[in-house]
């Protein structure tokens, strides 16, 4: 019985590491990438995160706000564009209509790579069994989420 109790206290000590380097992976990620959110959007474009795709999704944005339609033009639509993306940011334009849309594409890239940060933090988490083993993971965690070279290819 007393081997069933302390399998049980490892099991939930594990699982509280667990939550802990999630937690502070997540955390890290998302205050290393929180200038996206926090600086001028025209100060965020001159570093370069933002590509001309950012600012086509932007007008697209504000084209279908103003006319229903989706074209880049006005005059011309288009199909050209990722659904998924576009929906989401139409659909944020609608909740915060005195935000810039280049500030709510900047919001949701924030957002989508902190979850993305997450997710990847969970699935390397999921793949050890012992306590001493999530050390090694944080690490390679925090290696790859936070190397400079790897956001700034993800977030472009």
């Amino acid at each position: 019985m007393e081997l069933v109790n302390l399998k049980n206290k490892e099991a939930n000590k594990t699982q509280l590491y667990k939550l802990i380097c999630l937690l502070a992976v997540t955390f890290l990620v998302s205050l290393q990438t929180s200038y996206l959110i926090t600086q001028d959007p025209s100060l965020v474009s001159k570093s370069n995160v933002l590509v001309d795709d950012a600012f086509f999704y932007t007008i697209l944005t504000d084209n279908y706000m103003s006319t229903g339609t989706f074209s880049f033009h006005q005059n011309y639509p288009t199909n050209g564009y990722q659904p998924m993306w576009l929906l989401l940011l139409i659909l944020l334009k609608h909740i915060m209509p005195s935000l810039s849309t280049i500030r709510i594409a900047l919001i949701l890239t924030w957002t989508v790579f902190s979850c993305f940060s997450l997710v990847t933090a969970y699935c390397l988490l999921s793949f050890s069994k012992e306590p001493s083993s999530i050390v090694g993971v944080l690490i390679f965690s925090v290696i790859i989420l936070l190397n400079p070279n790897f956001y700034s290819l993800t977030l472009r």
